[in-house]
């Protein structure tokens, strides 16, 4: 016979206490009446010193092992920009109305976007001059931002992005950045 066993849970299935690093895990692979019908059970100290000393169901556990619960911490993947950072830069730029600045504030929007801070609420084209803008709203205090979309190439895409990355983070140790490249 085969079974998949499912991982061990993440609290006692009798007492519902939750596991800590450290604690004693019961795991029993126990049968209910059909050979062929297995669940897993795993309990706490107490529990299994109840269960054990009550004779509850013991005929019917077939496989049983211990072992000390170690929780891994989650993992905390590293922000490539600081969201209140991306924000506070933007904001100087729009303020600004800096030309120079028109790709790293497309790019700084594009990432906020992508981190669902800022919502598109619309996407204007002026009929005077075809230049495309981009209305964002912030998702949590509602202000508005226009961007101009100045229409990088996918090919430049990447080169922006890793100046907007340099503007927020520092140049890497003993180079400086170029702040007025792009155009």
């Amino acid at each position: 016979m085969n079974w998949e066993i499912e991982k061990r849970h993440k609290q006692c299935d009798k007492c519902s206490y939750v596991f800590v690093t450290g604690d004693i895990c019961h795991t029993a692979f126990a049968f209910s009446g059909d050979e062929d019908a297995g669940r897993r059970l795993d309990l706490c100290d107490k529990c299994w010193a109840e269960d054990r000393s009550g004779g509850q169901a013991q005929e019917q556990k077939k496989i049983y092992w211990q072992g000390v619960v170690k929780i891994k911490p989650p993992e905390e993947k590293p922000e490539v920009i600081k969201k209140n950072s991306a924000e506070d830069m933007l904001r100087k730029i729009v303020h600004s109305n800096d030309p120079a600045k028109i790709n790293v504030s497309y790019i700084l929007g594009l990432m906020l976007e992508r981190k669902k801070i800022f919502i598109v609420i619309d996407n204007i084209v002026e009929r005077e001059t075809g230049r495309k803008l981009i209305v964002y709203e912030n998702s949590k205090t509602g202000e508005n931002f226009i961007i101009t979309d100045p229409g990088i190439t996918p090919d430049k895409v990447s080169e922006v992005q890793r100046h907007v990355i340099e503007l927020l983070d520092g140049p890497p140790a003993g180079e400086s950045v170029p702040v007025e490249q792009e155009s």
